[in-house]
């Protein structure tokens, strides 16, 4: 703890010979020796550590952290996967887990992860909302997500999902990527008759697939709901000037 890593490193060598506490000195000399960047004396220490009884979890966890701090997520994460068992995950297993498939870019299974941390109230809520977004960005951005992919992973999107923006947006910019505007024009809808968004508006107006006027009526009722918000207006010039309504444009 006072960065005094290689005394230390020599304290837990002599405290090697009480037998119960060779597995915690092994697991703080195999953190010394990591900080010091002594990659081959930290894994003598941590396959030492785990010969030793009552500390296989511990000596998991650990290489599971330092594996993570050297960007090394696929050894991370098979250091963590002997934990799963039955039952449900140590949350601390499942932070790191989480950490790891951000780090592997493997986000359909950091979603599946993050559910379970979000059931378990063991997230802050706003570092959840900025994992879904990315998470939800990446997968509807995928090259190969074809028509079918798409609607299946909206199909999959939870009611607090589709709370989130910039999620609805990455459906909807999806949608209209593989030609089904239709789809587009109704995520945006339904999001917009829940809450109002101005990110959604503008992007409604750019769903130049969808028939202006049909877009129009849409519009001038969220202006009786919403009120006369400036993006919302701009958006209505848009698509009046779409429709060649030319006075009501201006």
């Amino acid at each position: 703890f006072e960065g005094r890593f290689g005394r230390a490193e020599r304290l837990a060598q002599h405290a090697l010979v009480d037998t119960s506490l060779a597995g915690a000195a092994s697991l703080v000399a195999a953190r010394a020796a990591h900080r010091m960047q002594e990659s081959e004396r930290r894994d003598r220490w941590l396959e030492a550590a785990g010969d030793e009884p009552g500390a296989w979890h511990a000596q998991l966890m650990t290489s599971a952290e330092l594996a993570l701090e050297e960007k090394r997520p696929e050894d991370a994460l098979a250091a963590i996967e002997p934990l799963r068992g039955g039952g449900p995950r140590p949350l601390h297993a499942m932070r790191l887990s989480l950490r790891a498939y951000e780090m592997a870019e493997d986000w359909s299974s950091l979603l599946q992860t993050l559910r379970e941390l979000e059931k378990r109230d063991a997230l802050h809520p706003a570092a959840i909302r900025g994992l879904k977004i990315r998470a939800y960005r990446a997968l509807f951005s995928e090259p190969q997500a074809d028509a079918g992919f798409v609607q299946r992973l909206h199909a999959s999107l939870a009611p607090s999902d589709l709370a989130i923006d910039e999620v609805v947006e990455a459906a909807v910019r999806a949608f209209a990527r593989v030609d089904l505007p239709d789809q587009a024009a109704r995520a945006i809808e339904r999001a917009l008759e829940a809450r109002f968004a101005d990110s959604l508006v503008s992007l409604y107006a750019e769903l130049d697939a969808v028939p202006a006027r049909e877009r129009l009526a849409n519009a001038e009722r969220w202006r009786v709901r919403y009120g006369d918000d400036a993006v919302l207006l701009a958006t209505l010039g848009r698509l009046c000037a779409a429709g060649e309504l030319w006075g009501k444009a201006e």
